[in-house]
């Protein structure tokens, strides 16, 4: 028995890994990782009890995934079960989607705001960064662009999905 359970534990760590180099926290990448393993609903208790985490922890965690898209919450009896959409592609999907419509304009709206507070030199250096960041965001709708070319759906011009 401990033999599978450690398979699984490598198995899990080394997508939540993955999940991570995304920008994932690591008790959000933890949480997700599991409940793709399981392909099935979960309770926030028994992701606890797998993950050796505290409920809290893992509850937080769910909400945050339930608020970028990445898995849905449903009612059985007297509990919440959460479920992912088991498509470890789609996963990444949506967490680039997120990061194009929402990382990407507070990022750019942040440094604007900030530009006009610095002086010359940190201008300078802030627009140099907004140039990479805008080269950044160019990639990133190229890349979206492909994920909807190969699924069907995506972003359209408006930023909105189709």
């Amino acid at each position: 028995m401990k033999d599978k359970k450690e398979r699984f534990h490598r198995i899990r760590h080394a997508l939540a890994i993955m999940f991570q180099r995304a920008g994932m926290r690591d008790v959000d990448s933890l949480v997700l990782s599991e409940m793709l393993l399981s392909n099935r609903p979960l309770s926030a208790q028994q992701l606890s009890e797998r993950l050796n985490l505290s409920i809290s922890g893992v509850t937080m965690a769910l909400h945050r995934l339930m608020r970028i898209h990445l898995i849905k919450r449903t009612k059985q009896g007297k509990m919440y079960v959460y479920e992912s959409d088991g498509s470890i592609l789609g996963m990444f999907h949506t967490l680039l989607e997120d990061i194009y419509h929402h990382g990407i304009p507070n990022l750019k709206r942040e440094i604007r705001n900030t530009i006009a507070l610095c002086n010359e030199k940190e201008q300078t250096l802030l627009k140099d960064f907004e140039t990479r960041v805008n080269e950044a965001e160019e990639y990133l709708r190229k890349a979206l662009e492909i994920f909807r070319e190969m699924s069907g759906g995506g972003i359209n011009e408006s930023g909105a999905n189709s």
